[in-house]
């Protein structure tokens, strides 16, 4: 490996958040399914059957013994039956939500080829089967002992290293945005550390960051493109979907994790943002692969 080709990047510029690793046997009800893969990475590693996905793209097929590398866009994906894979989800992202890879289209990569990859994805995968039964990685690391949150995170970290190796060798340019103000760093950082069962104030964030409320606004806005509370309703918005999609948790366990006061303050919320109710958000069943 060529580190030379690296750019230099603090680790605390980047945001990661694992979603799910699992190996399974792919349900009928997931086999052909309209799929967003803008806001979060997918990675499959097709061990049985095949899987073709149609979108802006045209068609992008894999087979068994491949790598699929969904590109950020909408698409319909079509899984063969009895179709098993490995499927990894996550979020990498530098602070304030620019992708680190724009994956502008779907690449198929021969597992063959980069072994590690494979051998760091199933070790992350056996970490995560004991504690399936949560059903929820997203919002709910708080269910696991400790111990176990500190091997996920080690294998997650090894993980996220293999995959931006494989990347940079597909010819993938990592993304790396303009030094902006220390201090809206600063800020960033935080907001994507405060339990949404806190809340936020964001005159308490202006003061650890040093600035008025009014310079802090000015400031965020100018690098972001949002104001403060902007960015965290984002997060939230963001964190409730996943937890929609990838979870078995009930819609007041969503609502009571995300820091609202009851389900109906929740779903007014999510349906001003989204466009559609909770239960009907989930019941379109985007994302679950």
């Amino acid at each position: 490996m060529n580190y030379a080709r690296f750019p230099q990047l603090d680790l605390n510029e980047c945001r990661t958040l694992l979603i799910w690793a699992n190996e399974r046997d792919l349900e009928p009800q997931h086999l052909h399914m309209q799929a967003g893969f803008e806001d979060t990475t997918v990675c499959w590693l097709i061990e049985r059957g095949t899987v073709t996905l149609t979108g802006p793209e045209g068609v992008v097929s894999s087979g068994a013994g491949n790598w699929l590398f969904p590109g950020r866009v909408h698409a319909e994906q079509q899984f063969s039956a009895r179709a098993r894979i490995l499927s990894i989800r996550f979020v990498l992202t530098h602070r304030g939500g620019e992708p680190l890879f724009l994956r502008p289209y779907s690449r198929v990569l021969p597992s063959s080829k980069e072994p590690a990859l494979e051998k760091a994805g199933r070790r992350l995968s056996r970490y995560l089967a004991p504690w399936s039964a949560t059903e929820s990685l997203v919002v709910g690391r708080s269910r696991i002992p400790l111990d176990q949150n500190f091997f996920i995170e080690a294998a997650f970290y090894q993980w996220i290293a293999a995959y931006i190796q494989v990347q940079h060798r597909m010819g993938e340019i990592m993304q790396i945005p303009r030094q902006g103000d220390a201090r809206v760093r600063q800020a960033l950082t935080r907001l994507e550390q405060i339990p949404f069962q806190d809340g936020f104030s964001e005159a308490e964030l202006a003061q650890e960051c040093g600035l008025s409320v009014n310079q802090l606004h000015r400031l965020f806005k100018r690098e972001t493109g949002e104001s403060p509370f902007q960015y965290y309703d984002r997060l939230r918005l963001e964190r409730a979907r996943h937890a929609l999609c990838e979870t078995g948790m009930q819609v007041k366990e969503i609502a009571y994790e995300l820091g609202f006061s009851s389900s109906p303050h929740f779903t007014n919320w999510f349906k001003k943002r989204q466009g559609e109710g909770p239960r009907i958000f989930r019941n379109r069943g985007e994302g679950r692969v």
